[in-house]
């Protein structure tokens, strides 16, 4: 077989290139995903993070709502309030098309009561507006499903149900367990144009076959997953639950196999979609990263907005909390001029050291831009390392049709071994075992 080439990557500047200097070309690739993208939601687009309130009924192993951190502080709110807040959120939403309305909790079917409200007010101040709610997916009922799919003939419904399919162990039961709840999420997912599984990758479900093999089994191959991303670590919460260090590299190879063995109109995972013709618009535009984070909120068309009309940056603070910088989390009122809400300034990824270089930047982008605990920022950046590099190998091989067989360089990953086996279906894309 052919020796080995390299191909030099630069990720802040976004050009790729072999070795002798000549540029990969990517329009026919991006060509091919542009069409996937379409199908997926748009996070362009503007939207309100609805915080119905911080309660839930189950006590994810790796989420906050374990460790007891989320408090309720804003209480029932009457008709009339509801009402006042929806008119403020529909003038708001005055001068933004195709703005989303995004209910959060806690589990926001909780407070069922105060999402049919605000969402009938909307649907009918705010033409054109859809809504998006992430559920746990335990609390459906015939008269919560008739709800939904009757809002969805006129305003398109986003469903997400976090469940994590063989990794179910860590949240707190399965409710797909329940013949009843099954039949009702059937039922949903039936009538809605938009319906996606969103399971957190743990040490209980890295394996990306065996997630398939379990919501299959339950819905049939037209299924889709939403964000499908690695366990975070905050506070602590969470670092038992993670892909162990030792598997990481294993996890990576898994994942890369994975996305070589599927096309890109099969690819189930909506954000890996979006990611992958991200990272082809940056390469065909040699359009570097931008500075910030990774979060919606940084780009300023995502707002986080509680049942008092508080506006704060993120949906999981609260209107005393405050950085890491000591700067506040709370903006200021929904009925106040936007140009006067004053922001807190991210911890963009150009201001690390560990950032700079790293091959995975655009798709990361230093993830929180509020950063806490340095050891939880390092347990999580190792997870998002693994999960991420593999996108961009498979994006090489389809460009090059060589396959990856590791990664060099100056950067805080550098020591990390990514060095897979042939995929044993991948010539068919890359030809020869031909490595780079």
């Amino acid at each position: 077989s052919p020796a080995p080439r390299a191909v030099l990557f630069d990720p802040e500047a976004m050009r790729l290139t072999w070795d002798n200097g000549e540029a990969l070309a990517v329009d026919a690739l991006l060509a091919s995903y542009t069409e996937g993208a379409v199908r997926t939601y748009k996070h362009e687009r503007p939207s309100v993070r609805i915080i119905l309130g911080r309660e839930c009924n189950f006590r994810c192993a790796y989420c906050q709502q374990a460790a007891g951190t989320y408090t309720e502080y804003v209480g029932t709110r009457s008709d009339a309030e509801l009402d006042l807040l929806a008119g403020q959120l529909a003038a708001y939403a005055k001068d933004k098309p195709e703005i989303g309305f995004h209910f959060w909790g806690g589990e926001p079917l909780l407070y069922f009561r105060e999402l049919r409200h605000l969402a009938e007010r909307l649907a009918q101040q705010v033409p054109g507006c859809h809504f998006c709610v992430v559920t746990n997916g335990s609390l459906f009922t015939t008269e919560v499903v008739d709800f939904f799919l009757k809002l969805e003939k006129t305003n398109p419904v986003y469903m997400c149900i976090s469940h994590d399919g063989p990794g179910q162990l860590f949240r707190s039961r399965n409710p797909l367990d329940d013949p009843e709840q099954l039949a009702l999420v059937r039922k949903l997912r039936a009538g809605l144009r938009h319906f996606s599984f969103n399971p957190v990758i743990s040490r209980l479900n890295s394996d990306l076959s065996g997630l398939d093999a379990y919501f299959t089994s339950l819905f049939g191959n037209a299924i889709s997953y939403g964000e499908a991303q690695p366990v975070t670590v905050c506070g602590g919460v969470g670092a038992d639950c993670m892909v162990p260090e030792a598997q990481l590299a294993a996890h990576a190879r898994q994942v890369y196999s994975y996305l070589l063995a599927t096309p890109p109109d099969q690819l189930r995972f909506s954000l890996w979609i979006l990611k992958i013709r991200e990272l082809l618009e940056h390469l065909a535009e040699a359009r570097p990263v931008p500075a910030g984070g990774c979060c919606a909120a940084c780009g300023g068309h995502v707002v986080s907005v509680d049942l008092l009309g508080n506006v704060l940056s993120c949906q999981g603070v609260y209107p005393h909390s405050r950085t890491p910088s000591g700067e506040s989390h709370y903006l200021g009122h929904i009925t106040e001029q936007e140009t006067g809400w004053k922001r807190p300034r991210p911890d963009s990824w150009d201001q690390r050291s560990g950032c700079r270089g790293c091959p995975v930047l655009l798709m990361c982008r230093g993830a929180c831009p509020f950063p806490g605990d340095e050891k939880d920022e390092e347990s999580t950046c190792r997870q998002y390392f693994y999960h991420y590099f593999p996108l961009l190998a498979y994006v090489i091989t389809r460009l090059t049709g060589w396959l990856v067989a590791g990664v060099s360089g100056e950067f805080r990953r550098a020591a990390d071994c990514f060095s897979p086996a042939p995929p044993k279906d991948a010539s068919s894309i890359a030809g020869e075992e031909r490595v780079c």
